[in-house]
């Protein structure tokens, strides 16, 4: 991977390997996540006749 000056801010090193910043950061994922979770939790409410209540 061929890395420009101008990427310098979005590269991280784990484990003395380059990675991309983003994919490490857990706000990232974290949002992705959360949105998972709570349209699961809403089918298991409605399978359970439990949602709005």
């Amino acid at each position: 991977m061929q890395i420009g000056a101008g990427d310098a801010h979005r590269v991280l090193k784990v484990d003395g390997e380059v990675g991309i910043k983003r994919a490490y950061d857990p706000r990232t994922w974290g949002k992705a996540a959360e949105a998972g979770m709570a349209a699961r939790v809403g089918v298991t409410c409605e399978n359970l006749r439990s949602a709005g209540q």
